[in-house]
């Protein structure tokens, strides 16, 4: 630890801090979180129930060919990241932190910074009108998307390639989610202390396996599984990854 330089170790140490702050603050998987996925499948229920009965949309990465995978995957995306608006100010504020932390390597800067930002863009993305979008495709015999569905996929996209994750030397295999990723580069610049709140920050890998977690993680896919099912469409295979 002796070779870790000061400044490396003071920001490793407000980004952690930050990170917990980011944990208390953040809904998604608190019961806010899951009443705006509820909300959701509510709202659909009573703007156009079962409007997808009978039609032959394809799931959101069963077929990127066809046309109506792309409104596959806006309504899925909008289903699983109900809450996004909810975490706006979070993360806005955690954002507004790590950009101004610097660490001698300059990569790994460049990653926090950029992750911390995609959060903000996704966050940030207008909520689409799913039943028009739908009722455009079933209008134009299943062949056309609105200018709402290319807007939001292409939004989405955006925001997700904000960061890039590039494997670096003799770095293990499998090391492909990005807190993994994170929480792997900063270990080197942790002192003794922060390996404490190291656990706390990055809680999802402990949390595998936890009886009360996995109930939670099954009670809120059973929500996302309900929007669908408001649409008229259930059993689809939804793109968590």
């Amino acid at each position: 630890m002796a070779a870790v330089r000061p400044g490396d170790a003071s920001a490793t140490h407000a980004y952690l801090l930050a990170k917990l702050r980011l944990q208390r603050e953040g809904t998604g998987s608190g019961e806010a979180g899951l009443d705006a996925v509820r909300g959701l499948a509510e709202q659909l229920h009573t703007e156009c129930p079962g409007i997808l009965t009978g039609t032959p949309l394809a799931g959101p990465e069963e077929a990127p060919d066809r046309v109506d995978s792309e409104l596959s995957k806006e309504i899925a995306d909008d289903a699983l990241n109900a809450d996004e608006t909810l975490n706006r100010l979070p993360d806005t504020r955690f954002y507004a932190t790590v950009k101004r932390l610097r660490w001698s390597n300059r990569k790994l800067t460049r990653l926090l910074h950029d992750l911390a930002l995609e959060s903000v863009r996704l966050s940030e993305i207008p909520a689409p009108d799913i039943c028009a979008d739908i009722r455009y495709w079933v209008a134009s015999g299943y062949s056309g998307l609105s200018a709402g569905t290319i807007r939001v996929v292409h939004e989405d996209d955006v925001a997700n390639s904000t960061a890039t994750i590039e494997v670096e030397p003799k770095e293990k295999e499998g090391l492909f989610d990005s807190e993994e990723v994170v929480r792997h580069r900063l270990r080197r610049y942790e002192n003794r202390s922060d390996r404490r709140l190291d656990v706390r920050a990055f809680p999802f890998k402990k949390l595998i396996g936890n009886p009360k977690f996995e109930a939670a993680l099954a009670t809120y896919f059973r929500a996302v599984e309900q929007v669908f099912s408001s649409l008229g469409k259930s059993g689809l295979e939804l793109p968590i990854s």
